[in-house]
């Protein structure tokens, strides 16, 4: 059996709100954003059934950070109990 993996993009920015490339710039979540973060959030709350047993791992760019912070907050467990990694970005 393969391993159960869910991949989640940052919430929104206010480049992507303009439609703006912005690669490795490290910009903010906006308000939109931080509300897609927290709700993608309350939904993995209900998929997952242990989170505990799972490994998140984010990008270490500001947006990302954020959008884990916000996602593992929702779920009920410690925000910053994760891990980043380069490769992400």
């Amino acid at each position: 059996m393969y391993p159960l993996v869910y991949i989640v993009r940052h919430g929104q920015t206010a480049w992507n709100a303009e439609f703006r490339l912005q690669g490795q710039a490290d910009t903010d979540l906006n308000a939109l954003g931080r509300e897609q973060a927290t709700g993608n959030g309350h939904r993995l709350a209900e998929l997952v059934g242990v989170p505990q047993e799972f490994d998140f791992v984010a990008s270490p760019m500001r947006r990302t950070r954020e959008t884990m912070e916000r996602i593992r907050a929702a779920m009920k467990l410690d925000p910053l109990a994760y891990r980043t990694d380069i490769r992400l970005i």
